[in-house]
């Protein structure tokens, strides 16, 4: 047994090396990885993004539902519509 115990320390301290470079890595990654603050960030980003995104089609729907109205009224005169829902 004493003859292993150079042997058993040289491994155990390249697995404590293996362990502490292993530790350092997970450090660095939870450094880079998003906090609360980054995600209630995106989080009104996106909500200000979609809330954008609905005015703006809620608009074009509006602006198409009006061009169908002049184009009726241009195809049929003002005159010619009351006669269409009798």
């Amino acid at each position: 047994m004493e003859q292993n115990l150079p042997e058993r320390v040289t491994r155990l301290e390249q697995q404590a090396d293996s362990m502490q470079e292993d530790i350092a890595e997970i450090k660095d990654e939870l450094k880079r990885s998003a906090t609360k603050d980054d995600v209630a960030d995106l989080k009104t980003f996106f909500a200000d993004r979609d809330r954008q995104f609905n005015d703006k089609l809620w608009r074009a729907f509006y602006g198409l539902l009006l061009l169908l109205g002049a184009m009726v009224v241009a195809f049929f005169g003002l005159k010619e519509i009351p006669k269409i829902f009798l």
